[in-house]
């Protein structure tokens, strides 16, 4: 049996989700950026149970003057409990500092969340377990 593959864009960033269920009954997510850059690879591996696997950052352009800043986190779904996800533009200089809460897709295995907006960090809580990651950079324009 050959695998299965789904993909679904992101409408805010432009990435592409990519889901991958192999014939061993596994699941692997391929998350692409909005240039078609791979940005990570992950499986539904049991030994692995952290619930974030990724974040990133990055900037469309429509090739004007407009700009969207924007924010990608994606992890492994979890067997209990919900899954939240904190979007946050931490000031270095005690500025203010501003969080968006959502709650993100989930699409099998795995979840993804975007939001639009200027964001440096991502907090992510399943009841009281939470993980942090800073925002990893998407470099080049993007044009759309």
């Amino acid at each position: 049996m050959d695998s299965l593959t789904t993909a679904q864009v992101l409408p805010i960033s432009g990435c592409t989700a990519v889901f991958v269920h192999q014939p061993d009954s596994r699941v692997v997510l391929e998350l692409l950026g909005p240039a078609a850059q791979l940005l990570t690879v992950s499986s539904d591996s049991r030994l692995d149970t952290e619930p974030l696997r990724g974040a990133w950052r990055g900037v469309r352009r429509d090739g004007g003057t407009v700009r969207q800043e924007w924010a990608v986190a994606a992890g492994r779904s979890p067997h209990e409990g919900q899954v939240t996800v904190y979007f946050e533009n931490r000031h270095r200089l005690g500025g203010r500092s501003t969080t968006v809460r959502l709650h993100p897709v989930q699409l099998g295995a795995f979840w993804v969340a975007e939001a639009a907006g200027s964001f440096t960090h991502v907090t992510v809580t399943v009841g009281a377990h939470q993980s942090d990651l800073r925002l990893a950079r998407v470099r080049g324009p993007v044009w759309v």
